[in-house]
């Protein structure tokens, strides 16, 4: 289910980091994607795709957020469907901005603990597979276009914003 909210957008801050940074016309709709990168021993947690658009790649699992659910909630909800596990979340690595003509998406990557040992094992609506790669391992992977950039960032940087310093609320209307 698609969740669009209208939204003018202008600087925020939260704590030390600046949230939103681009301001939007008042017919823009945007869209709130949440994603969840869960690494272990030096293994990355994706799933195989089965939507129409991505089917059989590879990908972080995450998704569109629900009407009312913030994109923490919704970070936790599409890993559960989509890699059959729970997780924690401990903040928010890469944040991609993508306009075009009449709507926005604002993805949201958080990094995130799994909570257990189980993953998904067999194929449903949500996904196709889930399992554990390495980076080298993945990149072997068809991947959705954009992950090897997000996995480099990632790397690259490793540090977090702490979720109680990265705040979006919902339904407002920044002014």
């Amino acid at each position: 289910m698609l969740n669009f909210l209208p939204m003018r957008v202008k600087p925020v801050k939260s704590g030390l980091t600046t949230i939103l940074w681009h301001e939007l016309s008042d017919n823009i709709l945007m869209q709130i994607k949440s994603f969840a990168l869960i690494e272990r021993d030096g293994l990355f947690l994706l799933i195989q795709e089965n939507s129409l658009r991505w089917r059989g790649k590879w990908y972080l699992p995450g998704g569109a957020a629900d009407k009312n659910e913030t994109p923490e909630e919704a970070a936790i909800r599409e890993t559960r469907e989509e890699a059959g596990c729970e997780i924690r979340l401990n903040g928010v690595f890469y944040v991609q901005f993508k306009p075009s003509f009449l709507s926005v998406k604002l993805c949201i990557f958080y990094k995130a603990e799994l909570i257990g040992e189980t993953i998904k094992t067999s194929v449903d609506a949500h996904s196709m597979a889930a399992g554990w790669f390495s980076y080298t391992d993945a990149m072997r992977l068809p991947l959705r276009s954009n992950l090897k950039r997000i996995l480099e960032a990632y790397q690259q940087n490793g540090s977090v914003i702490p979720n109680d310093h990265f705040n979006i609320k919902k339904g407002l209307i920044f002014t």
